[in-house]
């Protein structure tokens, strides 16, 4: 509420001085407005001058929040436009559009106002609190009777808008069900998520269901027919959680959850060199600067040179150009009039050079005559589609290849779609169907329109319609989806639960985010801008409509977990429960590694109980991490009963599931064991010691922690960093001045034990390794010969060893003699603890 004070007097001072007007200013400012760009998208490809050898997405993300800072920087932003009000109208447009708010009672001002706060529109600053005020003022004065509008208040009761007001997930239940009851899908989706999963409602599969499929059939409405069955649009999807942009939520080797980012930018072939392009007319992207030639020196037509020697490889990186630009990545959007031009621009520089590529050089120069043929197929980049062109451009590609068995699926399936609904020719289609799906290569769309054609020409024997549908609807095209959901609802041979039939709408609803969750490219936009706070509504509002992507990436942008000699983010209480909470409901989801950092947040918050089972409910789902974490609570006695048996059996289950762990999960179990016989010699007990989860406790701190946060503190005393928390913690530490230095290090008896059992092993090791080359002796452990001559004889075979086992038995009792009256050979056993 601070933060709209400013905005609060202005508002008062402008109607007293608007109390002379009667003109309500509404119609000024929304023709003004109109012209204005609402929101910058920086994914849009025409936002910016792009380089296209840039990494695909660059972003920072704040792991601190304070409110302080956010209110300085509004009130900064605030500050540059009054002092330039003379030269920028963002002030006088804002007080006018304050005027007709308040003075007026103009509803549109209000809504206007509302979105301009709480998307940060115009370039006006993001204001939390006074968009919930005109949001709440706009629905008090319509009588709650604008879908959109409630949709918005519900979002902000359920989340409280990150501590800006008390969460009520009550009251904003009430307004998601009113938003649906006037039409509202995004509403709709909400409630049928929350059905499905349980999220404060009691869980009602069947509830859900209707909800989903009553989606389902108005999405398909917004597609036509053509679209449907032929050529379904391409959906360029934001679907992707933040944290996969860094190796997930655990990091490489730990995440048990494939990773969400798919459009990332095409890795070349390792013989493509990166290429520079250099801009050639309205392309814009790279003159095809590779010529061919009749080679001067030898006249041999079959040879040819390139004028660029030092790029040999341009037409495979001007292939991958084009289809990064058709397709788009994350920081991109899609392109298709510049991909089209550049293949044009590639056909018609190098189709006369074809006769001097080689086999590489025309595999992607059919590779680009194969795109641009879809392309006029489709009609992407062009104004209509040109089916002809299309065909003649896959004729070409054909002659080119003639001979060579190059899998094509792409272009085998377009062909069978223009002889199926353009010029009716069913068994033609099937023809080029049948190649595609031989190439084992087969796209979902190929599938598809089996299943169509099979279900319409039963007498053809194409195969079961229900199977094609299926493994079209598992390789995710989305008409298939939907189909294949109606298929199984109407079938009563196979046996398809309620739930299964529920995810399958479930699927069909989320994956068309293009239509439902537009504001998932906004929220990566704003990422990608800066603007985190304005991000972080965006994949709030589609992790309340069930988005499991969207909940980490909320979760994410909420609360980060801190490196591992970092300090804990500072942030407010509300933020990191509501960050608990998402992550809550993406383990709910399937996602094992949000139930993991769920519980770590609850440890870091002393709350063992809640974070023991957390990691329980993990484990169960095969989390290597979550088991480790449940073992090491054993250990120590966190929230449980210290008891090293069940710690040990723990860390062993680790290498049931990640073998990969194998020498981390072993030096854990030997720090375990080496605890335990420090324990016995020390005559306490091992079983039955537990800290309570209020206690604060340093003696569970890992040595290098407690290592790394001394370091920090000395170096801030020779700063003189005198800040409020060093503080504390400096006169804390002056409160117990009897600390000895092992305790002023941060080190227990145990800790020095496991380091001085490593270094004896570590010495031995090196002893054998030093030693045994230079007194001949044959050294193996575990069988493995690491010193010394073969242990099998002569080139590994053992006949050889056998044979002079008799020869050498003399000479070895005399060598044996003198090696201080032990033999030359060491067979040494490790046992795993």
């Amino acid at each position: 509420m601070l933060l709209s004070t400013y905005l609060n007097w202005a508002s008062v001072l402008l109607t007293i001085a608007g109390a002379e007007s009667n003109i309500d200013p509404w119609d000024e400012v929304s023709s003004f407005l109109q012209g204005k760009l609402r929101k910058l998208d920086v994914t849009n490809p025409n936002a910016y001058d792009m380089n296209d050898n840039e990494q695909d997405a660059t972003f920072y993300v704040s792991m601190d929040y304070h409110e302080e800072e956010e209110r300085s920087e509004y009130e900064s932003v605030w500050q540059y436009y009054n002092e330039n009000s003379d030269q920028d109208w963002h002030k006088s447009v804002y007080d006018k559009l304050q005027v007709s708010a308040d003075q007026f009672n103009n509803t549109e001002a209000m809504y206007k106002l509302s979105q301009i706060n709480l998307w940060g529109q115009y370039g006006y600053p993001h204001n939390k609190s006074v968009a919930f005020q005109y949001l709440q003022k706009f629905n008090d004065m319509t009588s709650y009777e604008n879908s959109s509008a409630l949709f918005d208040l519900a979002v902000a009761y359920s989340t409280g808008l990150f501590g800006t007001l008390p969460v009520d997930v009550a009251r904003g239940l009430l307004y998601f069900q009113r938003s649906a009851r006037l039409g509202d899908l995004k509403a709709k989706q909400v409630l049928a998520y929350r059905y499905f999963s349980g999220y404060s409602v009691a869980r009602d599969v069947d509830k859900a269901l209707l909800l989903y499929k009553e989606i389902a059939e108005e999405i398909k409405k917004k597609y036509s027919e053509e679209q449907w069955n032929m050529v379904f649009p391409y959906i360029e999807s934001y679907i992707v959680r933040i944290p996969d942009f860094d190796e997930g939520l655990l990091g490489k080797g730990l995440s048990t959850v494939p990773q969400s980012v798919r459009r990332k930018k095409t890795t070349r072939p390792p013989f493509a060199g990166s290429s520079n392009l250099k801009p050639i007319g309205d392309v814009g992207y790279g003159e095809v600067v590779m010529q061919f030639k009749f080679n001067a020196g030898n006249g041999n037509p079959g040879s040819f040179v390139i004028s660029d020697s030092e790029h040999e490889d341009r037409l495979v990186e001007l292939f991958y150009t084009a289809w990064d630009l058709y397709k788009g990545t994350y920081t991109r959007g899609r392109d298709c009039d510049k991909a089209k031009r550049l293949l044009l621009q590639v056909y018609k520089t190098y189709d006369a050079e074809v006769k001097y590529m080689d086999n590489l050089q025309k595999f992607f120069y059919v590779k680009s005559l194969d795109l641009l043929a879809h392309m006029y197929f489709t009609g992407e980049g062009f104004e209509r589609p040109n089916v002809q062109a299309a065909l003649d451009l896959f004729d070409r590609s054909e002659k080119i290849l003639e001979g060579a068995e190059i899998s094509r699926t792409a272009s085998e399936v377009d062909k069978g779609l223009i002889s199926q609904y353009y010029f009716n020719n069913t068994l033609g289609a099937l023809k080029h169907y049948k190649k595609a799906k031989e190439s084992g290569n087969a796209h979902g769309i190929l599938f598809y329109q089996l299943g169509k054609l099979s279900e319409k020409n039963p007498e053809l024997k194409i195969g079961d319609p229900y199977l094609y549908m299926q493994e079209a609807s598992s390789q995710q095209y989305l008409p298939a989806q939907y189909e294949f959901a109606k298929m199984v609802e109407s079938n009563e041979l196979r046996k398809y639960s309620v739930e299964d039939i529920t995810r399958l709408y479930k699927a069909f609803v989320e994956e068309n985010e293009n239509i439902m969750a537009p504001h998932l490219r906004l929220g990566f936009s704003e990422l990608l801008g800066g603007s985190s706070e304005v991000s972080l509504y965006a994949y709030a509002q589609a992790a309340e409509q069930g988005y499991e992507a969207a909940q980490i990436s909320a979760a994410y942008l909420l609360y980060q977990l801190p490196y591992k000699f970092d300090d804990p983010p500072e942030t407010t209480i509300e933020r990191k429960t509501m960050a608990i909470s998402y992550y809550t409901r993406a383990f709910k989801q399937g996602n094992t590694d949000a139930a993991v950092v769920a519980g770590d947040i609850y440890f870091q918050m002393k709350n063992y109980t809640k974070a023991l089972s957390l990691y329980q409910s993990a484990a169960l789902k095969f989390s290597a991490q979550a088991l480790w974490n449940i073992g090491y609570m054993y250990e120590h006695g966190l929230g449980v009963e210290k008891d090293f048996h069940l710690a040990k059996r723990f860390y062993d289950q680790i290498l049931e599931h990640n073998q990969k762990l194998y020498f981390a999960v072993k030096a854990s179990v030997m720090k375990l064991q080496l605890k335990s016989w420090f324990m016995w010699l020390n005559g306490k007990e091992l079983d039955n010691i537990s800290i309570d989860q209020e206690q604060e406790s340093t003696v569970v701190r890992p040595f290098f922690d407690r290592l790394v946060q001394l370091l920090k503190n000395l170096s801030r005393e020779t700063r003189g960093d005198n800040k409020k928390k060093n503080q504390h913690r400096i006169l804390k530490e002056k409160k117990t001045p009897s600390q000895g230095i092992m305790e002023r290090f941060g080190l227990q008896t145990e800790d020095l034990l496991t380091m001085v059992c490593v270094l004896i092993i570590f010495a031995i090791s090196m002893f054998f390794r030093t030693v045994a080359p230079r007194g001949q002796w044959n050294v193996r452990i575990n069988g493995v010969n690491i010193a010394g001559g073969n242990a099998l004889g002569e080139e590994g075979n053992p006949e050889n060893e056998n044979e002079e086992d008799d020869e050498n038995d003399d000479e070895g009792r005399a060598r044996a003699r003198n090696n201080f009256g032990f033999g030359n050979n060491f067979d040494v056993q490790v046992f795993a603890i």
